[in-house]
């Protein structure tokens, strides 16, 4: 993308990850292993659709549920987030206090 983007492209991609968060529950592809990255993965995805000049919210939507699997680990590794729920520890953090 480059420059601003409008009010009305603004609404454009918020419908299309409307659509896309839609289709991924009713395809049934949330699971606990990318229940934190699924939203931030599918709007990436309708973010390199736009870019690429898609401007219809479905397709767009249609576009990001298709290339999830190529994206979320891209943005995992931008997000710097684990794979895998196990690796999280409930461990508190031990700070020293002065």
């Amino acid at each position: 993308m480059q420059g601003a983007i409008s009010s009305d492209e603004c609404e454009t991609l918020s419908q299309a990850l409307e659509h896309a968060w839609e289709i991924f529950l009713r395809a049934k592809r949330l699971d606990r292993h990318n229940l934190d990255i699924s939203k931030p993965t599918l709007l990436y995805g309708i973010l390199e659709a736009f870019k690429e000049g898609e401007r219809h919210a479905r397709r767009l939507a249609i576009r990001a549920v298709a290339s999830f699997d190529r994206f979320e680990p891209i943005v995992r590794h931008h997000r710097g987030w684990s794979s895998h729920a196990e690796t999280l520890t409930d461990e508190p953090s031990r700070k020293a206090v002065r």
